[in-house]
């Protein structure tokens, strides 16, 4: 109920307040470069399960 609630309160605060956000982006784009690229922790093998296959 704790989470929930500071997600919800988070949540309207940004919406109040946009330019929070939009300094928050800048942020993170500074941070992590103009040369980050997503890589899964994964790496290149498959995931353990695979829920969405189907079982015949």
């Amino acid at each position: 109920m704790v989470a929930a609630k500071t997600m919800t309160l988070s949540a309207i605060d940004l919406f109040k307040q946009p330019e929070k956000l939009i300094k928050a982006e800048a942020e993170l784009k500074e941070r992590r470069g103009e040369d980050f690229v997503y890589e899964a922790l994964l790496g290149d093998r498959k995931p353990p399960l695979d829920y969405r296959v189907e079982k015949k």
